[in-house]
């Protein structure tokens, strides 16, 4: 359903139905949905969890239309960088009665789940309570300027959190994580950076790429900075974390707005 993935909302706006296929399409493809109270509506979706049902007048399409687009809209996200203590703060944020943040991580805005509409289907928030903020972990994004640009027309709002590491000991952390992983060879680390540099590594392990990557931060915040603001970017260090994190997590609140 290529249309279906490239939608932000799919809208069945009958006056008659019997089993809706669009309905069935939506939600197989993890989109948002809204529909009117026809016929076999109330079968195929639960209001407020699978759907929205509005009733046949303008002012309830209108209202449904836009509560199903602005649910899911991240208020924040960690946006990097990968091996850097970034899992800290999100286990520090979630945790936080304030706010929503899921563990782990989602790849909803990278190719090529972003292709397959995976957007809604990951992006799930109906565990978050009235007036909690919502935010996501994905600390790699950072460097994937497509992705960064659908984050921003999905959520132009969103707050980015950074969390940087001296380059070359962050590159190290990660070269043992992918190698643990079985995404790289086992080769002692020496080796493998001579080959990335003289020989064919990086054209035979892709992933070898973010290793490089992940590590050059000023282009990749430059863009960040660029589209959201500096004010939107929270910046902090590996370092600073390990030095005072309580003091972190007090900036981090005050720029979240929380208490």
């Amino acid at each position: 359903f290529p249309a279906y993935a490239h939608s932000d909302l799919v809208a069945m706006l009958s006056n008659y139905e019997g089993l809706c296929g669009v309905v069935n399409e939506a939600k197989i493809m993890g989109k948002p949905i809204v529909a009117t109270r026809v016929s076999g509506v109330d079968e195929q979706l639960v209001h407020g969890e699978t759907g929205l049902i509005a009733e046949q007048d303008a002012d309830s399409i209108f209202d449904a239309m836009h509560k199903a687009i602005t649910d899911d809209a991240l208020d924040f996200a960690i946006i990097g960088a990968q091996k850097s203590a970034s899992t800290a703060v999100q286990y520090y944020l979630h945790n936080h009665p304030a706010l929503y943040l899921p563990l782990g991580e989602l790849a909803c805005f990278e190719s090529p789940d972003f292709e397959q509409g995976r957007v809604a289907r990951q992006l799930d928030f109906s565990g978050a309570a009235d007036g909690q903020l919502k935010g996501i972990k994905r600390p790699t994004i950072f460097t994937d300027i497509v992705a960064i640009d659908r984050l921003m027309d999905h959520s132009p709002d969103c707050k980015m959190i950074m969390v940087c590491r001296e380059p070359v000991s962050r590159f190290v952390s990660h070269y043992f994580h992918l190698m643990n992983s079985a995404k790289l060879p086992v080769m002692e680390i020496n080796r493998a950076v001579d080959a990335m540099f003289r020989g064919d590594y990086l054209s035979k392990h892709m992933s070898g790429t973010a290793l490089l990557r992940n590590g050059i931060y000023h282009s990749s915040l430059t863009h960040v900075r660029d589209i959201y603001g500096a004010d939107s970017i929270f910046v902090t260090s590996q370092k600073a974390i390990q030095q005072d994190f309580g003091t972190v997590t007090q900036r981090l609140c005050t720029f979240l707005q929380v208490p």
